[in-house]
């Protein structure tokens, strides 16, 4: 689960201006807690396509290990404010295209078949136009099984966060709690 935590960036802002250096051990001390789950994460990636006929064609994209393998990555950037104002202090995500649709992928689209019958041909994203009106539950299928774990579903990233057991968040907690503990003592002492 999410852990929110209030005032970090400020913290991060003010140990910045104070005692640099600090804030770089602090910000490595992140980092070493998210590597061992980028590097297992990578681990999963299946070197050879988990689906026949997944191959470079113009329009869709393609099966790369190699590729969805350099994607995959951590920041310990905020991000930017979610829907409900939240922002990420630290996170791995993969960056490749291919990577982030095998990580995730779980409901298929809903078929509405090569024609509809409105004759419309912009479709929703959530919907297939495909002739096989299974194809996106044997899509889903083909890439093998997923893992929920506390920060969600997923094949790769996912099932390296589940395995960690919450070490790296603890981690990350302790370095956060370290960092607004440096920061309050400068702005009160």
């Amino acid at each position: 689960m999410p852990t929110e935590v209030k005032g970090v960036i400020k913290a991060r802002k003010v140990l910045k201006s104070f005692n640099p250096d600090l804030l770089k051990e602090i910000q490595k001390e992140m980092r070493d807690a998210l590597k061992p789950i980028v590097a297992q994460a990578k681990g999963f990636i299946p070197t050879a396509s988990p689906l026949r006929g997944w191959q470079k064609t113009e329009r869709f994209w393609s099966y790369d290990s190699a590729e969805m393998r350099r994607g995959i990555t951590y920041s310990i950037a905020p991000s930017r404010a979610n829907d409900q104002g939240f922002k990420s202090l630290a996170q791995i995500i993969n960056k490749s295209p291919m990577g982030a649709i095998w990580e995730s992928a779980r409901n298929p689209q809903e078929w509405v078949g090569p024609k509809t019958s409105s004759g419309k041909t912009r479709l929703s994203k959530n919907q297939s136009r495909s002739n096989n009106p299974n194809a996106g539950s044997q899509f889903i299928a083909g890439l093998g099984p997923g893992v929920q774990s506390s920060q969600g579903y997923g094949r790769g990233i996912r099932k390296a966060w589940a395995k960690d057991e919450g070490k790296a968040n603890a981690a990350i907690l302790k370095a956060v709690d370290k960092l607004i503990r440096l920061a309050e003592g400068k702005i009160n002492g």
